[in-house]
């Protein structure tokens, strides 16, 4: 069983003129995670993780990953992440929001991603200490393929 002791949370944005594939690959070698085999998980932070914020693993490393992405073209993209943990000290959680619009207002997007996470907590009935924010987005022209993500990355 894997154990985390340690998460990073990565964002990136891209944009390609050959395909959306090559958009999201862009974005993930701007998010420092190109390198790495991410593998999709749910939102539960275990207790006792602290963040880094860089790290440097074997390449093509199998790593679990809270993933938010969007992908698009001739709108904004964003991707972001908010994360806290419990009050009571038994881990925390994340929440994931990906947005594509003609404009994305900053203060709205993290409102609502603290929103969305406060709201992960209260179905639990638990509180959560400080809620952290990270995203990115991207203008995308009509004519190409665009990409923004964030992940949080479990490390060993």
């Amino acid at each position: 069983m894997f154990k985390p002791s340690r998460f990073a949370v990565k964002t990136g944005t891209a944009t390609s003129e050959t395909s959306f594939l090559n958009a999201v690959d862009k974005a993930m070698i701007e998010a420092s995670v190109g390198e790495y085999n991410l593998i999709e998980v749910s939102s539960v932070l275990p207790a006792g993780t602290k963040r880094v914020d860089d790290f440097s693993e074997h390449r093509g490393a199998f790593l679990p990953a809270v993933i938010s992405k969007n992908t698009g073209s001739g709108k904004e993209l964003s991707a972001g992440l908010a994360w806290g943990f419990r009050k009571d000290g038994k881990g925390g959680y994340v929440m994931e929001d990906a947005k594509e619009k003609e404009s994305i207002d900053d203060k709205a997007l993290k409102e609502n991603l603290e929103e969305m996470l406060i709201e992960m907590g209260e179905t639990r009935g638990v509180k959560l200490e400080k809620i952290d924010i990270k995203y990115d987005k991207v203008k995308v022209e009509a004519d190409k393929y665009g990409c923004a993500i964030a992940a949080l990355v479990y490390l060993p």
